[in-house]
């Protein structure tokens, strides 16, 4: 049986919150189902607003695996409403027992007289506190949080068994491509990345006496609309419902309700809804072959339920004026932007310092904690700052979650940006990506109103060039350590097929690999047909030094990758032939495995006089030729060293 675990971290911080970190099981596992389903992202989606994820990765974690879980995010980015970056600790463990996954998520409680009796996740104050930053009120979070407690601790923290993910998962960018006796390592991350969130409960039950359980600690927002839901007198009638089969909430939500009662499961997972997808993602169990990526919904009444506010935080509800963009209506590379004038409806006024601002108890005194200017979806003034004119700005998402404003215009003029005429202020890399590898990009239109200002804001995918490929050489014998030089090879073989991990393919429609010997005059290539997948497979010289490069293309240009050395698995046991003609030394390489050039040390030294040494040097071509015409006539020793590897010749000099 799974247990869920409190652990209250007694920290003391300048905000006056009480952190508290409630650790669970992760995902329930089950196997093949009869009929398996595949429900991918759709490539016409809405861009909701400009929330990134922040990840850190601890333990074994390939590019494979990271190209993966880095996909689940953008999944979950593009929809998620507008907020400060949501940190999340990604990491590859050991887990002892049936749970492969576990989940940490960090919490606050309230001090005295702000109190609301509930449990707040930091992900969920951090967008109640940006949309109090962005409206000038409501300003109950911002009299309390600083930057180390909005930004200087992990909302998520989410352990992967690291045995169960390299031989159970497929880490598959193609949903068609993930096979049926393997779990879709995106799914489960996307999951598991749900829950963190906020969607799971830690209510637990007693089966022998049929009631539920005094809970430890006050309720989340999500455990709040359950136990409104149950709406029981006491604990064994709210037993009772909790084992019904299920539970609807009141946002229509159903939840998983079995009977009799399993903890971690019960209230935990949903009733699949068709019209509701991320019921269907969060749905009890998840099976092998089972693919379900596809969560494009309007979630701000749900997160507005978790304590978001997330109708103000990203302006698409009551008098907004902030719009979600779209994948169907991408701007071209190097094209024009044009968009309308607004009739800008929301006036918001603004804190000249850019900083969180209230009301104290004393006054009207302001007090600044925390700036989240550069985070903010739209960016007035750009250039500006003491005039009253009109006017746009065009800004890129950066990975960092803040903006780089790559366009200004002044005026109320309809916006007329060619891109082609831009320049971008960071490397392609620097920003952040869509599913399909476009820049996640804002509009933005300003209107001076007396007082404040009113902002209409339109999020926009612009076309780009790819990413720059990064490419690992993967051992999935020892995943810890991403080398082969443990493993076993045959002698028989001049070579060895090694797998090539590749990440940042979103985006790309095509993957070229370029490979390289030391001792080849050109490279050679490789069409990377099922890049998707995350790797390629080659063939490489067991004892040369190999180079390769990979190149990513799109219909814009193309990146290259830096460039992977790998080095000879073995040091072969040569043998040479040894001649001498005239006044040279011929010595020329007789390779075990290929045609490899000598690399090694020589010295010759004199059979007739002890230990004198009477030349040295380097062997570094196929056929060497030493010069011994100042060697006087004589018995003399050849001395070949390499790093495992030393032979002696006699030779006569005459």
């Amino acid at each position: 049986m799974k247990k869920i675990l409190f652990t209250i971290l007694l920290l003391c911080m300048v905000s006056n919150l009480k952190a508290v970190v409630i650790e669970l099981d992760g995902t329930a596992l089950g196997e093949s189902s009869d009929s398996i389903e595949i429900t991918d992202i759709s490539s016409v989606r809405e861009l909701v607003g400009g929330t990134i994820f922040d990840i850190t990765y601890e333990g074994a974690w390939n590019v494979i695996k990271k190209g993966a879980f880095e996909y689940a995010c953008k999944i979950w980015a593009e929809n998620l409403p507008q907020t400060l970056p949501i940190k999340v600790t990604a990491r590859m463990s050991t887990i002892r027992g049936a749970t492969k996954t576990k989940i940490s998520a960090h919490t606050f409680t309230l001090p005295e007289g702000y109190s609301d009796g509930k449990n707040h996740f930091s992900s969920e104050i951090k967008a109640a506190t940006f949309m109090e930053y962005m409206r000038g009120n409501m300003v109950t979070y911002n009299q309390l949080v600083d930057e180390q407690t909005l930004m200087g601790v992990q909302d998520i923290i989410i352990t992967f068994d690291k045995d169960f993910v390299q031989n159970e998962c497929s880490m598959s960018l193609d949903a068609d491509s993930v096979p049926s006796d393997k779990y879709d390592f995106v799914t489960l991350a996307m999951r598991e990345i749900g829950r963190g969130l906020g969607l799971f409960s830690t209510i637990t039950a007693n089966t022998q006496t049929q009631t539920l359980n005094a809970m430890s600690l006050p309720p989340t927002q999500f455990e709040q609309k359950i136990l409104d839901a149950l709406d029981a007198t006491d604990n064994a009638e709210a037993y009772t419902k909790a084992t019904a089969g299920t539970l609807t909430l009141s946002n229509g939500m159903v939840l998983y309700a079995p009977t009799p009662w399993v903890n971690d499961v019960s209230l935990n997972y949903f009733i699949p809804q068709e019209d509701n997808k991320i019921t269907q993602l969060l749905s009890y169990p998840l099976e092998r072959g089972v693919v379900c990526r596809d969560i494009s919904d309007d979630y701000h009444p749900l997160f507005n339920g978790l304590g978001w506010r997330a109708n103000y935080s990203v302006g698409t509800g009551g008098t907004s004026s902030i719009e979600s963009g779209t994948t169907e209506t991408v701007v071209p590379y190097n094209g024009t932007l044009v968009l309308n004038t607004p009739s800008p409806v929301m006036s918001i006024s603004d804190n000249d310092n850019g900083s969180i601002a209230y009301l104290d108890e004393t006054g009207d005194k302001p007090y600044s904690q925390f700036s989240v200017d550069n985070y903010r979806p739209y960016h007035y003034y750009y250039g500006y700052e003491n005039s009253s004119v009109d006017g746009w700005t065009l800004s890129v998402l950066k990975k960092d979650g803040t903006w780089d404003v790559i366009y200004y215009q002044v005026g109320a003029a309809p916006l007329n940006a060619n891109l082609s005429n831009i320049t971008f202020n960071y490397d392609r890399d620097s920003y952040a990506r869509t599913c399909d590898g476009y820049l996640r990009a804002r509009a933005t239109f300003f209107h001076n109103q007396n007082p404040g200002k009113i902002y209409d804001v339109t999020y926009l995918a612009l076309d780009y060039l790819p990413q720059t490929p990064e490419i690992e050489l993967i051992n999935d014998a020892a995943p810890t350590a991403y080398s082969i030089s443990n493993v076993a090879l045959d002698d028989d073989d001049f070579f060895y097929d090694v797998k090539i991990g590749i990440k940042n393919l979103e985006g790309t429609t095509f993957v070229e690999a370029q490979q390289i010997t030391e001792w080849d005059d050109y490279p050679f290539g490789i069409d990377v047909d099922d890049f998707k997948k995350g790797y390629f497979i080659t063939s490489i010289d067991k004892e040369a030094h190999t180079s390769i490069t990979v190149t990513s293309y799109n219909s814009n240009g193309s990146s290259q990758s830096d460039v992977l050395t790998i080095d000879p698995l073995i040091t072969a046991q040569q043998s040479y032939n040894v001649s001498i003609s005239d006044d040279n030394l011929h010595i020329e390489r007789e390779s075990t495995f290929s045609n490899a050039p000598i690399s090694a040390d020589f010295e010759i030294n004199s059979l007739d006089v002890a230990s004198e040494r009477c030349l040295n040097g380097e062997l570094t071509g196929t056929d060497n030729s030493v010069d011994v015409s100042s060697l006087k006539p004589g018995l003399y020793v050849l001395k070949i060293k390499q790093a495992r590897n030393t032979q002696y010749y006699k030779f006569l000099k005459r």
